[in-house]
C-alpha cells in the first residue's frame, strides 16, 4: 500500500469520525473502513471512548500505546513492578482492537500456544473463527469482548501481561504471541502475553457469560445513586470493596490506592463507617481519575510524566508534611497509604 493510500485512509478517518457525534455506549456507527494500514492504525486520533462501550460496525479508531507519530512529543515513565491492565488500559485495547480488526475476515487463526484459552483447545478455537468476520466490540471493566458475526463472542481478559499486536504479514511476531488472527487483508493481530495470565474464551451467549460470573456494573457506567446504595451497610474494608469485581466492574489495585489517596481516606477504613458525603467524594474522585487516564489513552507498559500513583513509594512525604508513604497488605494486595494524609475510620 502506497504513501497516497494511507494518507487518504487517515484523512477520511480523520473526516468522518463517527465516533465524536456518539450519544450512547451502543451507538457508535460509522462508515466501514475495510483496509486500514499498520501506520492508519497507529496514528488515529487520540480521542477517548469511555464507560461499558460498545463498538459496532465500521467504528475505526485507535491511539496506539506504541505509535511514535502520535505519542512522539509525549514523555514516558514506566511502572513495570507495578502496573497491569485495569478498566482505563482494557479502554485503549478496545480503540486498538477496533481499528484493527473491526470487519475484517479472519483468514484463519494460528494458535501457537493454548494455554491461555480456558474453554477449548486450541484447534478448536481457530476453526470456530476461520471465516468470521469481528463486526463490534464490548467492554465491561477489565473485560473486552469481541463480537463476531454468527453472534459468538471472542472475550479478552488481558491478566497480568496481555497486549495487541497488529502487524503485515512478513513481519517478525513478538516472541511472546500466543496466537494471532490472521485477516484476509495481508495484516495480523497478535495477543502477546509472557506470564500467561491472560484468559480468552468463546462464548456463544454473552449475557448468560455475565451472569454466571456474576460480573457488577462498569466503573464508568454506574451513577452515584447507586454506587452510594452499594456501599451502604457493607462489611469489611473500602479497599476491597473498590476492588470487588462483582460490586464495581474495573477498578484494579493501582488505580484503588489512586481514589483512597486523592480522598484522604485510609484504605482499611470500614465501608460503613463512611457517611453520604464521603460515598459522594469517593465516587467524583473515582469518576475522575477513570476518566482522565481514559482521556490520555492509559497503557499499562508506559503512561505520561507527572501520571497518577507517582506517591505510591514508601517514605514518599504527605502533600502537606502530616506523614510518610507506607506499605501493608490490605484486602489481600500490595497497598501503599499516607498515615495522617489519609484518615482511618473504623
Amino acid at each position: 500500500m502506497g504513501n497516497s493510500k494511507k494518507l487518504g485512509l487517515t484523512e477520511k478517518l480523520e473526516s468522518q469520525k463517527p465516533w465524536n457525534n456518539r450519544k450512547g455506549r451502543d451507538s457508535r456507527k460509522g462508515a466501514l473502513v475495510p483496509f486500514p494500514s499498520v501506520e492508519t492504525v497507529k496514528v488515529i486520533a487520540m480521542e477517548p471512548r469511555s464507560g461499558g462501550t460498545k463498538a459496532k460496525e465500521g467504528s475505526q479508531k485507535f491511539p496506539s500505546p506504541h505509535s511514535t507519530k502520535s505519542l512522539a512529543t509525549r514523555s514516558y515513565t514506566t511502572f513495570k513492578s507495578q502496573s497491569m491492565p485495569e478498566l482505563p488500559e482494557v479502554n485503549t485495547f478496545q480503540r486498538y482492537f477496533d481499528a484493527a480488526a473491526l470487519q475484517q475476515r479472519i483468514q484463519q487463526v494460528i494458535v501457537h500456544d493454548e494455554k491461555i484459552i480456558r474453554n477449548m483447545n486450541g484447534d478448536v478455537f481457530a476453526e470456530q473463527l476461520q471465516g468470521r468476520t469481528f463486526t463490534g466490540s464490548y467492554r465491561r471493566g477489565k473485560y473486552l469482548f469481541g463480537e463476531l458475526d454468527n453472534g459468538a463472542y471472542v472475550q479478552f481478559h488481558f491478566g497480568m501481561t496481555g497486549d495487541l499486536n497488529y502487524y503485515q504479514d512478513g513481519e517478525q511476531p513478538s516472541r511472546f504471541e500466543r496466537f494471532v488472527f490472521v485477516f484476509d487483508n495481508g495484516y495480523r493481530l497478535g495477543f502477546d502475553d509472557p506470564r500467561k495470565f491472560a484468559r480468552i474464551l468463546y462464548l456463544e451467549d454473552l449475557q448468560a457469560y455475565l451472569q454466571s460470573i456474576n460480573l457488577g456494573e462498569d466503573a464508568l457506567i454506574i451513577d452515584e445513586a447507586t454506587f452510594s446504595d452499594l456501599m451502604q451497610g457493607k462489611k469489611g474494608n473500602l479497599k476491597a470493596f473498590l476492588l470487588n469485581q462483582k460490586y464495581l466492574a474495573g477498578v484494579g489495585n493501582l488505580y484503588a490506592d489512586e481514589i483512597c489517596y486523592q480522598a484522604r481516606i485510609h484504605p482499611a477504613s470500614l465501608v460503613e463507617k463512611l457517611d453520604l458525603s464521603q460515598r459522594k467524594l469517593i465516587f467524583g474522585l473515582m469518576q475522575k481519575i477513570l476518566h482522565s487516564a481514559v482521556e490520555q489513552s492509559a497503557h499499562y507498559k508506559e503512561y505520561p510524566e507527572n501520571w497518577f500513583w507517582q506517591w505510591r513509594e514508601e517514605g514518599y512525604p504527605a502533600p502537606d508534611g502530616s506523614g510518610e508513604v507506607e506499605k501493608a497488605t490490605i484486602a489481600g494486595r500490595t497497598t501503599y497509604f499516607c498515615a495522617g494524609w489519609q484518615e482511618l475510620y473504623t
